[in-house]
Parts: C-alpha cells; sequence; structure tokens
C-alpha cells in the first residue's frame, strides 16, 4: 500500500472525530493561509550544517554524511503523531533504495532523545531519528511555527504535553518537509506542506538521488 493511500485511510478515520479534529483542522487551514511555506529553504539554497544527537544519545553531523554522497533529511512532527508514524515507516521501506541510489536518510523533529529511541523501537527503523533540541535545525530551514493558543488549549486538555515531548518549554513545531541535499551542501529536492496530513510518496525522489549519484553533486 502506498503512504497516501495509508494516510488517506487516516483522514477518513480522524473525519469521524471531534472538538480536535475540527480544532486542528483550523489550525492547518489558517497555517496554509499564511503563506507560511514562503519561508521555508528551497532547492537551489545552501542547506545549514547541524550536528543532532540520535537514539543513542550519539552525535549525528550532517557534513559528514555528506561525505559519503547525497542525503535525505525528513523532518516531521514528532512520535506522537499517527501521520508521522506512517511515514516513518513508509520511508523505512524505501531504505534499501536509497542506500542503492548512494544516499543516507535520517528523520529530525523536536523531541528528546529518550522519546527518539521509542519513535525507532516502535515503528521498527533502522535509519537515525535526532533529537532537534530547541527546533534550532527546522528553524535554519525555515520550517519551525508557534501553534495558535487555540490549538494548545486543546491539546493540553487531552493530555498531549508537546514541551515535555520536546524538552521546550514553547509550543512549536515543524511544517512536514523533505529535503535532498547534495555533496556540495546545495538542496537538491524540496518538500514542504502546512497540512501534516498529506505527505510526498518516498519513492518520488529516487530519480533526484539516481541522478546526484551519477553526477557526484
Amino acid at each position: 500500500m502506498t503512504l497516501e493511500k495509508e494516510l488517506e485511510a487516516l483522514r477518513s478515520k480522524f473525519k469521524e472525530g471531534g472538538q480536535l479534529q475540527k480544532t486542528t483542522r483550523r489550525a492547518v487551514d489558517e497555517l496554509i493561509m499564511s503563506r507560511a511555506t514562503s519561508r521555508a529553504l528551497r532547492a537551489g539554497a545552501i542547506a545549514p550544517n547541524f550536528t543532532l544527537r540520535d537514539a543513542n544519545d550519539k552525535p549525528v553531523c550532517s557534513d559528514r554524511l555528506l561525505r559519503k554522497g547525497a542525503l535525505v533529511v525528513n523532518f516531521f512532527r514528532g512520535g506522537w503523531c499517527p501521520h508521522s508514524s506512517l511515514e516513518l515507516r513508509s520511508l523505512q521501506r524505501s531504505l534499501e533504495k536509497y542506500a542503492r541510489a548512494g544516499a543516507s536518510l535520517i528523520a529530525v523533529a523536536p523531541q528528546t532523545v529518550d522519546i527518539s529511541r521509542a519513535t525507532a523501537k516502535e515503528n521498527s527503523l533502522r535509519y537515525p531519528v535526532l533529537s532537534d533540541h530547541r527546533s534550532r535545525v527546522a528553524e535554519a530551514f525555515g520550517l519551525m511555527f508557534e501553534l495558535p493558543e487555540y490549538l494548545s488549549d486543546v491539546y493540553k486538555e487531552i493530555g498531549l504535553n508537546l514541551p515535555g515531548f520536546s524538552g521546550d518549554d514553547r509550543w512549536v513545531l515543524p511544517m512536514p518537509a523533505r529535503y535532498v541535499i547534495g555533496r556540495s551542501g546545495i538542496i537538491l529536492y524540496s518538500e514542504v506542506n502546512p497540512d501534516h496530513t498529506r505527505r510526498p510518496e518516498p519513492d518520488e525522489i529516487i530519480p533526484v538521488l539516481e541522478q546526484a549519484k551519477l553526477r557526484g553533486s
């Protein structure tokens, strides 16, 4: 089953929900209207270098990974998000294809190392899940946004404590995004969507990775 079909089934399930779904939809629509994606880095831009801790609390450096080949960076909201979990598992299914194209894959979220460890285990992931402390990397890529108070209030009511997940006192999240960064540090592909219920298919970037490998870029 494709990622889109899995997400469509999840969207259909949530349509039957109540106030949380309505409030979340309102926040998504407002984020779309704000043109928040205009702040995000796009293809052709130089990607910032970063070092983040993985699920084993070891540092992972983007520049070291780029010495091996292209780098796929997937920003997700957190292991608590069911849409993100579907995406992470779908990316796992494409991991070998990425490797054959000479690329590495990492996933980045505003969550603590312990929660990243749990996310990797629960979803049987064999690629690094990195903890973006205080969303510094998401902010550098232009992806971070602050949740509206009416949404954070609803999250609090249902016991979804984002600051507890992230170790950050702010109620912030990244817009889901996928980047391919070439060995030179230039972004070769970007997909940013303010609607967290929609994600691109993992295999969509295979041609980009193959071209990068062919050109050594």
